[in-house]
């Protein structure tokens, strides 16, 4: 949240998290996580120079960048 809006932002997160206990009827923390998990990217593109162009190579995520993704914000 924008302008130091803390209680704002808590109470968005927790009745998020209501909800999701409601319709899942799972733990929502557990699903937060599968959510996080599941957007992070599996690839990135890195530029290469062959010649005088510039290509843009996908290259894997590694496992340790993952954890710079998540943390990102």
């Amino acid at each position: 949240m924008y302008s130091g809006k803390k209680s704002t932002a808590v109470t968005v997160i927790y009745d998020a998290l209501d909800l999701i206990h409601e319709k899942e009827k799972n733990d929502p923390i557990a699903v937060l996580e599968q959510a996080l998990k599941n957007s992070t990217p599996l690839l990135e593109v890195k530029a290469r120079r062959v010649g005088g162009a510039t290509y843009q190579v996908p290259v894997e995520v590694d496992a340790n960048a993952d954890a710079h993704w998540r943390s990102a914000g």
